[in-house]
Order: structure tokens, then sequence, then C-alpha cells
């Protein structure tokens, strides 16, 4: 199984289903850049809408197409998360454990 849609891929699930993936993928403008995905089904990304990489907001997807967005850097979403502040509703409470490690997609 392929880890990451196509563009085209993204795009096809775009038209057939706004709704559920209201955000276009990169190299669209102001596209998702994929970055992560964790044991639950969510999926990470970085949405580059502004110039300057530092300002671009993290979005999160859940397995159910629910979606959240939010400000700041990745360390500062990753510390929000660590602090159980400003999360995703339907991230898993217990997450993430103190033997949570990152692994990148590369």
């Amino acid at each position: 199984m392929e880890r990451l849609w196509s563009l085209e891929d993204w795009r096809r699930a775009r038209l057939s289903a706004p709704d559920l993936y209201p955000y276009p993928f990169h190299p669209d403008p102001g596209g998702l850049i994929s970055w992560g995905s964790d044991e639950h089904g969510s999926e990470y990304y970085f949405r580059a809408i502004e110039p300057n990489p530092d300002e671009w907001r993290i979005v999160v997807g859940s397995e159910c197409n629910s979606w959240f967005e939010t400000p700041g850097t990745f360390c500062d979403f990753l510390v929000r998360c660590f602090d159980r502040i400003d999360r995703p509703p339907f991230m898993d409470r217990t997450w993430p454990t103190t033997d949570a490690r990152y692994h990148s997609h590369a």
C-alpha cells in the first residue's frame, strides 16, 4: 500500500467530496505538506500559506476526516500536545505518552 497520495489522487478526492477534503495539497497554492502520522490514523501537515515557513500553520486530519488547524511553529505544536492544551479534539487523550517518538516519512 502506498503511504502518500499523489497530487492527482488528492485533487480527485477534493473534487468528489470537498467537505471531506477542505485543503489543497502542495504544490497547489496554500497546499498541505505532510510531515507525519500517528498510530491512531491522524495525519499531520504544514499549511504553506505564508512565504516564511516559520509562519506556516499546523493542520491535523483524523482518519474520520475531521480537521484541526492551529498557528505556531512545529515545536510549539508538539509542546502544546505534550501539555495537552490546544490540541485536536479527536486526538487520543492518552497520547502522547512518555515514550512517544517522531519518525520522519523519509
